[in-house]
Order: structure tokens, then sequence, then C-alpha cells
């Protein structure tokens, strides 16, 4: 009975470690959720950012028409990164989106009530 519940135990801590949000963004592919602060283009002037997407290239994406400055954690400390906003997606300032570290993708909020939240 005891190694029953140690088992048991350890897999409620293993499935508590896993954080996916919105049912597909997962934390360990790099997505953070981010609150976006100023809006700009290719040649605005953002604040410092731990991630400017402006400077990479990725062979999935072409320049975007317009920028997010976001804030988002890393190891329990805030960071800011410019990351795309894709075509066809409105994003407002204070808006919560989901960005990934790995190779600047944005993903929005299925239920945009929520984001707001």
């Amino acid at each position: 009975m005891n190694s029953w519940l140690s088992v048991l135990s350890i897999s409620a801590m293993l499935v508590g470690c896993a954080t996916v949000y919105d049912g597909k963004y997962d934390y360990d592919e790099g997505w953070r959720l981010a609150t976006v602060v100023e809006l700009g283009n290719d040649s605005t002037r953002f604040n410092d950012a731990s991630l400017d997407c402006r400077t990479l290239k990725f062979e999935t994406r072409s320049r975007a028409e317009q920028y997010a400055y976001v804030r988002y954690m890393r190891s329990f400390a805030p960071r800011m990164a410019i990351v795309p906003v894709p075509d066809h997606t409105k994003v407002g300032v204070k808006q919560r989106i989901f960005i990934n570290l790995n190779d600047c993708r944005v993903g929005t909020r299925s239920n945009q009530h929520q984001m707001d939240r």
C-alpha cells in the first residue's frame, strides 16, 4: 500500500511539472506567456530586449510589418523581447500573447476573453 502511494505521488508531481499553455503551447518547447508593452515596425527603437527577433533569420517566416515589444518571465525574472506580429492578427498593448523563445513564433489564445485576465 505504501509503495502504491509513492508511485501515485511521483506521478502527480511529474504531471504537475508539465506546463502547456492553452492546450498547445508547451513551455518545454520554448513557449512563454507574454504581455504586449508597445507596438511598432522594423525600424522602431524599442528599449533593450533579451531577444530581438528582427535581427534573427528564420527560413519559416519573412519580415513582419508589425512587431511587439513584450514582457515575459524567464527563471523567475522579467525579461523583454521584440517579436513579429503575424499577418492578419490583431494585437493590442496590454494584450497577453504566447511567444516562442526558440524560433520567434507568436501565438494567441483561442479564447480572447481569457487572455485579458
